[in-house]
Parts: structure tokens; sequence; C-alpha cells
């Protein structure tokens, strides 16, 4: 999913959105890895990239559930994970699984 995802950003995205927005969103991606990079202060860590469930299949636990399996099957899970999101919702979602905001940024 990830490599058809930047296929679609290097090869469709530029035409549907235009190369000013495309340079925008480079941008904003470049910026969130080094806010991360700042909250991990050096430390070693697991990263959860992006997580999604479809709209009709929410509120059923399958989030929840693949995101428990992935974190207790995980070799390194002795590790922290850290995480990123834009929606306040999800916030709540992932305090559910013990996840705890280390750093708000407006």
């Amino acid at each position: 999913v990830l490599v058809l995802l930047n296929i679609y950003l290097c090869v469709q995205a530029p035409f549907r959105f235009g190369m000013s927005k495309i340079r925008i969103m480079f941008q904003v991606d470049e910026w969130i890895k080094e806010r991360e990079k700042q909250v991990r202060n050096g430390r070693e860590c697991m990263i959860l990239n992006r997580m999604a469930v479809h709209r009709d299949y929410q509120g059923k636990g399958i989030g929840s559930s693949f995101l428990q399996y992935v974190l207790e099957n995980n070799p390194r899970k002795d590790l922290p994970c850290q995480l990123s999101t834009q929606e306040p919702r999800n916030v709540v979602f992932y305090s559910r699984l013990g996840f705890k905001v280390n750093s708000a940024t407006i």
C-alpha cells in the first residue's frame, strides 16, 4: 500500500493538485518528521506511521484489535511506540490503548 501511495504521489498527484500543493505536502511531511525526532530526543522507539480503518468498519474494535496485536507481538515491544495524529478524536482512541500525549503542537 505504501508503495502504491508513493507512486500515486509521484505520478498522479501533481496533475490533480498541482506542484505547489505537492511541495507544501512534502514540506509538512518533513516538518512532522523533524518534530517527531525532537520529541524522541535521541531515544530509540517504534514508530507507528499510519493506520486507518474504513469508516464503514470503525467502532467495531478492528483498529484496537489490530494495534494491540502489533504492539504485543512486535519483537521490539520493549521500546516505546511513537505516533503522530492531526485528529483530536484519534487522541481519544490511542489514549484508550495506553498512549499518552507527549507533545502537542498547533
